[in-house]
């Protein structure tokens, strides 16, 4: 070799001679340019030395590679290569293995890498092996787990050392954490390890036996992409709750199924007003601070409350939905009597989904762009709503539900609803409806299902609890309803004879349900509607 050169000109020597496949050569002018340690030089001078089946000295060299840096991805691809070469498949695996422990995902080569430990994974597996993980690529494995519930994620690690370490090193696994299956407290380091799993990435999280509730905080602040929150049952202190959700920069959508004061909805509504999606389906009545009802709610989308128990004081002052300009989904159960006068407010809003169950009556107008709306009473046997003078031309799904209509005119009530434009003299023709679902609607309920226009636009009709008859359904089969798929009948006094008119004459029926008719007598129809390819559910009569 030629002296005074710099370690960089015997690497040039080295790689001239390795291109010449004068591995001797090469070897020697590697050597010569160690003289400061490098993990490039270490690498080409163990391809040398394998080349010559040098392997002790090959392996020397990939494990001074190692020592510089562990978590250099070349170091285990060149001991896994010469390992390879001298047919110690055991080994290579496991060199794999520990690479794939101390080099960072991120890494270039990890794909390599991880690509190369499935591929002999895979090689060495038994042929009658039922392993997942060792004989389909991890993509499809990947795949299945995403069907699988977090509980059953977490139970899975528990099956081999290399499961565990499969589904502890793929980030989206660990995206979703549910805790809804947990059946004792869950405590501080599996949330550790969780949020150590995910490398940070948590985006929806469902919060159950939380046994520290000062780790609510710190879980907010490591999880930056949180955006979908579910608190049920043994939820923390309200306390804790409004921390997590003012540290939760990007929450969208939060879901409090546990019992909650009407106090402590509105402080989380103030305090991340930047929510899309709010429900709380168990609130406790209280007296919340007036102000906080007056929150700007700009991106609120989706609306969800339910009390308990309907209270009679009102509360909330005027114009609250004034808040909500673009409010899509309302539901409201059991509302607050202050809130009933201040939904007139509805009507200027963006409203497609209206669910309302309550303990007093509403007839303002609605959202002209409404599809889908849900009346229920349940209460009150006598009551009988007045006309809604709002004109609906896009409704799909309308649901009546315990309430009494015993005026003459049904038909004039539900053309109110969906024929008549008070803006113009025309008459439309009837809404498309895609589901009607009426039921216990007292006795005069039963002239729906002869309400010409509703039938014969309507796909799936439920008209449970009504005393229909089998001249009711020869009313409607005389309609000819063509595109009836889905009937439910149950409770009804329907016969056998007219379940036989609603299977001759609907050429598009899919599924029946005749539940607990008394008129029904033999399972033969049952079986009669079977054989024309149609699904029923028939529950006999008790």
């Amino acid at each position: 070799m030629t002296s005074g050169l710099s370690p960089e000109d015997y690497l040039s020597i080295g790689r001239t001679y390795y291109g010449q496949k004068k591995y001797e050569e090469a070897a020697a002018a590697f050597t010569n340019a160690l003289s400061a340690e490098s993990i490039d030089l270490y690498e080409h001078r163990a391809k040398c030395y394998q080349r010559l089946s040098k392997f002790e000295a090959a392996i020397q060299d990939a494990k001074s590679m190692l020592n510089i840096d562990k978590k250099d991805v070349r170091g285990y691809l060149r001991m896994a290569s010469i390992l390879q070469a001298m047919g110690k498949l055991e080994k290579q695996l496991k060199i794999y293995q520990l690479g794939l422990k101390c080099v960072s995902p991120k890494s270039e080569g990890y794909n390599t890498l991880r690509q190369r430990h499935d591929e002999l994974q895979r090689k060495l597996s038994p042929p009658k092996s039922v392993d997942p993980c060792a004989v389909l690529p991890p993509e499809i494995v990947l795949m299945i787990m995403n069907y699988l519930p977090f509980k059953t994620v977490i139970s899975c690690r528990r099956v081999s050392k290399s499961w565990d370490r499969f589904l502890t090193s793929y980030p989206e696994l660990w995206e979703n954490i549910d805790l809804r299956g947990a059946r004792k407290d869950v405590g501080r380091i599996f949330f550790r390890n969780a949020v150590r799993y995910s490398r940070r990435q948590v985006k929806r999280a469902t919060i159950y036996r939380f046994q520290h509730e000062d780790m609510l905080r710190n879980f907010a602040e490591a999880c930056p992409q949180l955006a979908d929150v579910t608190f049920v049952s043994r939820y923390p202190l309200a306390q804790s709750v409004l921390e997590f959700v003012a540290h939760s920069a990007s929450l969208k959508t939060l879901v409090v199924e546990a019992e909650i004061s009407d106090d402590v909805v509105f402080q989380i509504l103030r305090t991340r007003t930047t929510l899309e999606t709010a429900k709380f389906p168990s609130i406790t009545p209280s007296r919340p601070d007036r102000d906080l009802w007056e929150t700007p709610l700009p991106r609120l989308r989706t609306l969800f409350l339910q009390w308990n128990d309907s209270i009679h004081e009102p509360s909330p002052p005027a114009h609250f939905f004034r808040h909500t300009p673009g409010l899509d989904t309302l539901v409201l159960h059991r509302l607050m009597a202050g809130f009933v006068e201040h939904l007139r407010d509805i009507a200027r809003l963006p409203l497609t989904t209206l669910e309302y169950v309550h303990s007093g009556p509403f007839d303002g107008p609605m959202s002209r762009i409404l599809k889908r709306f849900v009346f229920k009473l349940g209460w009150s046997p006598e009551f009988v709503p007045e006309p809604y003078s709002t004109y609906l031309p896009d409704l799909t799904h309308l649901v009546f539900e315990g309430i009494s209509f015993s005026r003459p005119d049904l038909s004039n009530y539900l053309k109110k609803l969906l024929e008549h434009d008070p803006t113009t003299s025309e008459q439309r023709q009837a809404a498309p409806l895609e589901t009607f679902v009426f039921r216990d609607c007292g006795q005069e309920g039963r002239k729906v299902i002869s309400y010409t226009s509703i039938m014969s636009a309507s796909n799936r009709i439920i008209t449970k609890a009504l005393k229909v008859l089998d001249d009711d359904i020869q009313d409607l089969v005389d309609r000819r309803p063509t595109g009836l798929r889905t009937v439910d009948l149950s409770a009804t006094k329907i016969s056998g004879a007219g379940v036989k008119l609603l299977v001759d004459n609907l050429p598009v029926l899919q599924t029946l349900r005749i539940d607990d008719c008394p008129g029904i007598t033999s399972p033969d129809i049952r079986q009669y509607a079977e054989k024309r390819g149609i699904e029923v559910h028939m529950k006999m009569y008790a």
